[in-house]
């Protein structure tokens, strides 16, 4: 269904439909029982690099464009925007409390916004709650841990080689691994 190469890919939390992103700048919601395409996520101008569920109602993109776009999963619009990175957003993990999302970027940050960004309505949001710039490559990786609310586990790139430990309620860094 997509026109270039899938990106990423999540499912949703009742585990009846995927959700898939591209290269080709869109993000698609699909039916796994039917294995059809439900709608096609328009709007961003570059690569859809990840995609992420936030709750039964709502999905994440983040794209080469520099933003994270917040979309309903029921019809498909966009109902916010959020603009924390100057270079390709290629890292997004919503926190399994479902009250924190992390971004990582090309520009070497790890953005965490609040669960007030995902009830906007057609609003775009140029500041995250914390901005942390202790990275020295691009943030790809990011991990919640599930069983301990505001952990979270940012890896930088090649040029950087660590992963950090993050208290995200205080922005506080908790340890760094050189791996």
């Amino acid at each position: 269904g997509h026109l270039n190469i899938v990106r990423a890919v999540c499912f949703s939390l009742d585990g009846t439909r995927a959700i898939t992103g591209s290269a080709d700048e869109t993000a698609k919601i699909w039916d796994l029982a039917t294995s059809t395409c439900l709608l096609t996520l328009e709007g961003h101008t570059g690569y859809v690099n990840s995609v992420c569920v936030a709750d039964s109602a709502t999905v994440l993109t983040a794209s080469r464009d520099h933003t994270v776009k917040i979309w309903r999963l029921d019809t498909g619009e966009c109902v916010g925007t959020l603009k924390g990175h100057t270079q390709e957003v290629c890292g997004l993990k919503w926190s399994p409390s479902g009250t924190q999302l992390a971004s990582g970027g090309n520009d070497n940050l790890l953005n965490i916004w609040d669960d007030r960004y995902t009830s906007m309505a057609n609003a775009t949001c140029d500041t995250s709650l914390h901005r942390l710039d202790a990275h020295q490559a691009a943030v790809k990786a990011l991990a919640w841990c599930p069983w301990q609310r505001n952990l979270l586990a940012s890896g930088g790139g090649t040029a950087d080689r660590c992963i950090r430990f993050w208290n995200t309620q205080t922005a506080s860094p908790l340890n760094c691994v050189d791996t």
